[in-house]
């Protein structure tokens, strides 16, 4: 069981090593950090899949034993272990800018707003409520010309 302990424990050494090295390639999209971080999720995602038979060695088979499995803790502790190396890995694209959590990351996938004349809009929704009256129309259009000016004049 010692030893099994200290093969789940086995990432944790790598932890402070892999952050290191990903904090020297610094936050710029070059070829050494996107090839650290391909050895770095590869290497996650190779120990988690590989559990079984990275503790397989150290199983301890008894004949007609209905206990719980002894190296279900180690077994979790190395999986939690490996993901933070994955956790690492993120955190360093994310650094880098290649995450897409920004709101302009997404703007493929939006509908363009329609914008309609804000004149017409204002004058057909008095005549359909039936509130028109003469100042109305003049209010309307002083302000779609002041409109047109200033959009004019902003750019």
């Amino acid at each position: 069981i010692k030893k099994a302990w200290e093969a789940a424990l086995g990432p944790a050494k790598t932890v402070p090593m892999n952050a290191f090295m990903l904090w020297m390639s610094g936050s710029g999209v070059q070829i050494f950090s996107i090839m650290m971080l391909y050895m770095l999720f590869s290497g996650g995602v190779q120990g988690i899949t590989k559990v079984t038979q990275t503790f397989e060695r150290f199983a301890i088979v008894e004949a007609g034993s209905s206990r719980a499995d002894p190296l279900l803790l180690p077994k979790i502790i190395y999986v939690a272990l490996q993901l933070a190396v994955i956790a690492l890995g993120v955190w360093k694209l994310s650094s880098m800018g290649l995450l897409p959590t920004a709101q302009s990351d997404w703007l493929a996938f939006l509908q363009p707003k329609q914008v309609g004349n804000c004149l017409v809009k204002s004058l057909s929704h008095c005549l359909l409520n039936h509130s028109f009256n003469p100042t109305t129309y003049v209010q309307f259009a002083v302000l779609g010309i002041f409109r047109s000016m200033t959009t004019i004049t902003s750019y």
